[in-house]
């Protein structure tokens, strides 16, 4: 500051209300990153796979120009990786560059050197919220629609009066993480459901660190914190079967050869803690397509070892699943 080199600025955030610095270089010259002290942080033995995991990207010949900030990672990554790999203290996910990387450019991602597949659970918050509440109150409207399939954006469009499933899948998250309000509650005639979003928004959740003053992100923790406590379930297992991945909050990305695997662990999951679930698959320049889950499949069902030397499982009147 002294050299004219850097402005420090206090402020407030909109967001939060709380002081924030804003630093300004003003003159040119090279980020020596090595100066920056990381957060100490004790990672578990899965965190530690996983930040190894990160270590083995690159990129293929196609990709489009990379961010300053993925350019500075891949410079960097072996000397200083605690800047770049994070686990937030609200909710415990788990973010680093591939986290905020756009999906155009994240689908030329290489893991070791080979190409790579997204698989990710469709509408993993409303899946979440339809589970939580069903636990909170038993049998409700909300829990029923997410267990019999139903497209949750869709139904939230045509309730509320709303022009376009977007704006259906925009008031979700104003339920979801807005301060509790009455005109959810007459929308919905005073729904069980509603009412106990309010509440919950409303009052102290102990196992919520984060919540002194913003009573109304219990929901946003809850639901949060529940998708990593599922994922880590995920990776874990993927671990121990030796699977390299890449994490993005509810989506793995993993090399094409270890696809089929992936999924039926990600599946194994699944299936223990929802009735119905889609998971969307993510590769390169197609548009994402979406399996069904097993839910609630008849008790027969033939297995056999295909010549792709893959387990083939086959439900009658369902789709095979390999």
């Amino acid at each position: 500051m002294e050299a004219g080199e850097l402005r420090i600025t206090e402020t407030i955030n909109p967001k939060s209300g709380h002081n924030m610095f804003l630093y300004e270089t003003l003159l040119p010259g090279k980020a020596d990153l090595y100066l920056i002290k990381p957060k100490p942080a004790d990672f578990d033995p899965d965190t530690l796979q996983m930040i190894d995991y990160l270590t083995r990207v690159s990129f293929d010949k196609d990709t489009p120009e990379l961010p300053p900030y993925f350019e500075s990672f891949l410079n960097f990554r072996h000397d200083c990786i605690n800047l770049f790999f994070t686990v937030d203290d609200f909710s415990g996910r788990v973010h680093s560059p591939v986290t905020s990387l756009k999906g155009i450019i994240r689908e030329h991602l290489l893991i070791n050197g080979m190409p790579t597949v997204g698989i990710d659970v469709a509408t993993m918050q409303p899946l979440l919220l339809g589970k939580a509440l069903k636990q909170a109150i038993g049998p409700n409207e909300y829990s029923n629609w997410i267990d019999s399939g139903e497209d949750i954006y869709a139904i939230l469009q045509q309730k509320a009066g709303l022009k376009t499933r977007a704006e259906g899948k925009k008031r979700f998250f104003q339920i979801a993480f807005a301060r509790p309000n009455n005109e959810l509650a007459s929308m919905f005639g005073d729904a069980d459901w509603i009412t106990w979003i309010n509440q919950y928004k409303s009052q102290l959740e102990p196992r919520n660190l984060h919540n002194k003053g913003k009573l109304h992100n219990n929901l946003a923790w809850l639901l949060q914190s529940t998708e990593v406590n599922l994922m880590r379930k995920v990776w874990h297992e993927l671990i121990n079967e030796g699977i390299p991945f890449l994490s993005v909050h509810d989506e793995i990305i993993v090399k094409h050869s270890d696809q089929h695997k992936a999924e039926m662990i990600f599946r194994s999951v699944l299936d223990r803690e929802f009735s119905f679930y889609k998971l969307n698959i993510k590769c390169k320049s197609e548009s994402p397509v979406q399996f069904m889950p097993l839910a609630s499949p008849p008790d027969i069902k033939h297995t056999y070892i295909g010549p792709d030397n893959l387990l083939h499982i086959h439900y009658p009147g369902l789709p095979e699943i390999v």
